[in-house]
Formats: C-alpha cells, sequence, structure tokens
C-alpha cells in the first residue's frame, strides 16, 4: 500500500475517517517517492535511514539517498521532517528541507534520544527517551534490539510531540504489552 496504486486507495479510505493519517512513501527506483508526496502532500515527513535496499536499482546507496531526498519536495515553511540524526545520508540531505526540522537519535546528539538503551533479549528494548517536554522510561516487547524497535519509538516521540500529546501517553501503550513466545 506504499505505492502509486496503494496510497492513493489509502487516502480516498481516510476521506470521512480521522484527522491524521500515517502512510508509507516506498520506492525502488528514482521518482517514486517524488511522486507519492505530491498526492500524500504530508505535514510530517519521517525520513528514517539510507539503506542498500533496492541497490539492483541504483548505482550506488548515495544514489538511493538522493531518491528518498524526493520525501523533502513541496514542503511549507510550517511542514516537519523527522530526520533519524544517526544516519549521515539522511543528515546531509536534511538541512535542505524548507521546514522546520526535528531529529531523533540513538549515538548523536538529537532533539530526541534514547539512552540507557537496553536489550532485554526474549523480552524485548528498554530505553529512557528524552524529549524537549522530558523523559520517559519505555519498554517494547518486540524483539529488534538496540536499533530497530528504539527508533520507531523515537520517530512516534516526535510525531506525538507535533501533535502535542505528551510523551506518557505515547509511552503507557509499550509498557503494557507482553512479547510472544
Amino acid at each position: 500500500m506504499n505505492n502509486h496504486i496503494g496510497l492513493p486507495l489509502s487516502l480516498l479510505e481516510l476521506r470521512h475517517q480521522p484527522d491524521i493519517a500515517v502512510v508509507e512513501l516506498g520506492m525502488n527506483h528514482a521518482g517514486e517517492i517524488s511522486s507519492l508526496v505530491s498526492i500524500a502532500r504530508p505535514e510530517v515527513r519521517v525520513w528514517t535511514n539510507v539503506g542498500p535496499a533496492h541497490l539492483e536499482f541504483f548505482d550506488s546507496v548515495d544514489a538511493i539517498a538522493d531518491a528518498k531526498a524526493e520525501i523533502m519536495e513541496g514542503a511549507g515553511t510550517d511542514d516537519l521532517l523527522v530526520a533519524n540524526a544517526d544516519d549521515e545520508r539522511v543528515m546531509r540531505h536534511a538541512g535542505a528541507f524548507a521546514g522546520r526540522v526535528r531529529t531523533f537519535a540513538i549515538d548523536r546528539p538529537a532533539d530526541v534520544r534514547a539512552l540507557a538503551v537496553k536489550d532485554l533479549g526474549v523480552d524485548g528494548t528498554a530505553a529512557m527517551i528524552r524529549t524537549p517536554a522530558g523523559d520517559a522510561r519505555f519498554r517494547h516487547p518486540s524483539l529488534g534490539g538496540r536499533t530497530s524497535r528504539t527508533c520507531s519509538r523515537l520517530r512516534r516521540s516526535r510525531f506525538a510531540s507535533r501533535c502535542r500529546c505528551p510523551m506518557s501517553s505515547d509511552a503507557r501503550p509499550f509498557s503494557s504489552r507482553r512479547a510472544a513466545r
């Protein structure tokens, strides 16, 4: 549902639904995110990382970064880019964003940061999330370790603050879940 067919269908389903939608803009060729961002017209854009996925369609990982940078197109000054400060390729492009940029990270300075990240094995991951609005402890039952689940949590924290949700409301659902065994 993250392509030129699925995204419009997803958006059509939202005509009489909530004011906020989280959608993924997928790509495996240059130009695809550009088309999707013009359809979705997001006010908040999240750029998670740049990796070798779909490298068969690109000359290099840097070329993938250039294609993913299309997420910044058409942004206004009130729009927000939530960017992974731990990814150098993301940050090389983030400075060109027309709106505001907020960052999340584990290892580098950022607006939202995970501190004291602990891999709990089959019990998931725990960390302290530091944000401009305050700190919150979180524990996520899913496997994924230090980076995947923690970065997911950091992105949600940054998005939640944009929507004026308190940190406690974002942290509570994760601490009450249990990992499947």
